[in-house]
């Protein structure tokens, strides 16, 4: 008797344990998620309630710090208007050309745009006091112009804020004051990541944000300013092989005055890519970039 009432005593003390080890995990599980619940809910108040209607979110919480000397100088540069993104465009197609604007090449270029109705974007040098005209038509026709920095000098522009900052205000208020043209975008000469900025690039990048700036860096590149300068048919392979590897494009090319087997290449390219469905678009702010990264 004595054995079978132990073995009942301790299967009742078991089982016992086991029901009040379940009750504290129970309790326990139920406070932390009143916690989580409650975390959420202050994270969502501090970061969400300023998101755009497309769900980007704008920082929420200012940090004061002070300033630093290169942040007080340029006092009109910085684009005043609220910064929202579009959500991304399917198989759209955004040609760019940089350091034009050029008589020989830039003036072709654009006929060919306005042939296929086709809108792009311009990233200019500082060669545009001598090609007024051909500024003006980039504009009339309806493209974008982005700031590529007055000299495109790797050694100057990135020896420090200053000089980059410097050398980009020279070409913006330039376009502002001949043209009335605001520029909002840019791209660094080189990329954003190369061997003279990957010090100074993430520098550039915040200040440039802070300003208003959006930078566009590319995914596919007619690489027609490398030296032998390539024919139109290894152009229009370049790109075409690039976009076909993307869901969207921001393709390369350049406008300067050695560049005419670029400008040969286009009609190809744009007749080739409207066949397969895709649709072609200029940049502005409301536009998802395409950036590099530094490589791990």
């Amino acid at each position: 008797m004595e054995s079978r009432f132990t073995v009942r005593f301790f299967k009742r003390l078991i089982t016992f344990t086991v029901l009040t080890v379940l009750l504290i995990l129970t309790v326990a599980v139920i406070v932390l998620a009143v916690k989580v619940t409650a975390l959420s809910a202050q994270i969502n108040d501090a970061s969400g309630s300023d998101a755009g209607g497309d769900g980007t979110a704008e920082p929420a919480i200012s940090v004061e710090a002070e300033a630093l000397p290169y942040q007080e100088k340029y006092s009109t540069l910085y684009v005043k208007e609220p910064f929202r993104q579009a959500k991304p465009k399917s198989k759209t197609v955004y040609l760019t050309f940089d350091d034009g604007p050029s008589a020989a090449c830039t003036p072709e270029v654009l006929d060919i745009l306005k042939e296929y109705n086709i809108k792009a974007t311009f990233f200019l040098v500082g060669k545009i006091s001598e090609n007024k005209d051909i500024v003006q038509r980039i504009i009339d026709e309806g493209h974008t112009i982005g700031i590529h920095t007055y000299t495109h000098s790797y050694e100057y522009i990135y020896q420090s804020m200053d000089t980059y900052l410097a050398d980009f205000e020279k070409l913006w208020s330039e376009l502002y004051e001949e043209f009335s043209y605001r520029a909002e975008i840019f791209r660094f000469p080189g990329g954003s990541v190369n061997t003279y900025n990957y010090t100074l690039s993430q520098q550039i990048i915040a200040e440039m944000y802070r300003r208003g700036f959006v930078y566009f860096d590319w995914n596919a590149s007619a690489e027609d300013a490398a030296s032998g300068h390539p024919d139109s048919d290894v152009i229009a392979e370049r790109i075409l092989n690039g976009v076909h590897n993307a869901d969207r494009s921001i393709v390369l090319m350049h406008d300067s005055a050695a560049m005419g087997t670029t400008v040969e290449a286009l009609p190809e390219i744009i007749e080739q890519l409207q066949a397969e469905g895709y649709a072609f678009d200029k940049l502005d702010r409301s536009v998802r970039p395409i950036t590099f990264s530094y490589l791990k």
